[in-house]
């Protein structure tokens, strides 16, 4: 087997464990990983200690229009960091495939990308194992391509790895399993490369004919994306974010009404443990619904009624009052039914 032939089956390889991990519910995945991850440099000392060699840097670009932040760099964060820590650190956080914290910055990442413009975000993914398994990921965008590094270790001796690729393209795709339906966020050289394809190259086991399209691919992560069972039909948007200012990010819902000859739409607020916190149903005149930020970040569900010169936008801020949740536009509340 070449090197090159040789670094792609492993690279495959590692890849599946991923995904095998997944559909398990994560369990497992630091034993998967030692077991398949190809041995690569270790890294000096100098670089553990410090996190100043090329591969990495401590401060990065900012997702936002803030000064950049100073970052500590991924050397000193392979070990004992917690999802509380990344949150205040503005990275992306995911338990298993549930989004808890930063879908927001990760919109504004994927934007930004869109528009050709450089930036970088991190992604921290943890697993419920005994010994609270995670993977801290480093995504840059320069404006020509992506970059993805981690740590990882390798699986006969233990050591530290920085590992790192290149590509092209950051995908994004829908992939039901069941009645489960995630996004999937794939790094890839060629977009025509499918998920599903990707993963029946993984597990099959008869050989497939070669198809470049394969050979350079990461996925990133999957996201949730499932609605709660049996709830809502049709939906306009799933946003992360703390409605009440308690704190905790909730995930909110924003779907189209079970009505005929009415034009409704309701709005759902779920807490992370305790359930569906806040709903309420508003029938107005036919709107185009999405959810969008102010000016000052706060979200908003944005509804744009009639089209070309005669459009109009409308920004309703998502408020709590009296136990329940109001939309406002200029001090006026959109009138909905009982909060």
């Amino acid at each position: 087997m070449t090197e090159h032939s040789e670094k792609t089956e492993n690279r495959k390889r590692r890849d599946l464990i991923f995904l095998l991990a997944g559909l398990v519910l994560g369990l497992g995945i630091a034993g998967f990983l030692t077991l398949v991850l190809p041995k690569k440099q270790a890294d000096p000392p100098a670089q553990e200690t410090t996190g100043t060699g090329p591969e990495e840097s401590t401060t990065v670009s900012p997702v936002t229009s803030a000064p950049a932040p100073v970052r500590r760099p991924l050397a000193e964060l392979r070990e004992n960091y917690t999802p509380e820590q990344a949150e205040r650190d503005d990275c992306v956080v995911l338990d298993g495939f549930d989004l808890l914290h930063g879908q927001l910055l990760w919109n504004e990442f994927l934007q930004q990308t869109r528009a050709g413009e450089p930036a970088v975000i991190r992604v921290y993914q943890g697993w419920r194992t005994p010994e609270n398994d995670y993977t801290l990921f480093e995504l840059e965008y320069t404006g020509a391509e992506y970059e993805l590094t981690f740590y990882g270790r390798t699986g006969d001796t233990h050591e530290w790895f920085l590992s790192t690729g290149r590509y092209r393209y950051l995908k994004e795709e829908t992939f039901t399993l069941y009645e489960n339906t995630d996004l999937v966020y794939m790094l890839t050289d060629d977009m025509t490369a499918e998920y599903e394809e990707y993963i029946a190259r993984m597990v099959s086991s008869i050989p497939l004919s070669p198809d470049p399209r394969y050979d350079n691919i990461a996925v990133l992560f999957r996201q949730n994306n499932s609605v709660p069972p049996g709830q809502y039909t049709s939906v306009y948007g799933i946003e992360t974010y703390d409605v009440d200012g308690d704190g905790t990010e909730e995930r909110c819902y924003l779907c189209r009404g079970r009505t005929s000859g009415l034009f409704t739409f309701f709005l759902s607020i779920y807490g992370r443990k305790d359930g569906l916190r806040y709903t309420r149903t508003y029938c107005t005149d036919f709107m185009e619904l999405s959810f969008a930020r102010a000016e000052d970040g706060k979200l908003c569900v944005q509804g744009v009624t009639g089209q070309g010169d005669s459009a109009q936008t409308h920004l309703y801020r998502i408020v709590t009052r009296d136990g329940g949740i109001e939309l406002e536009e200029n001090g006026e509340y959109l009138k909905g039914d009982k909060p």
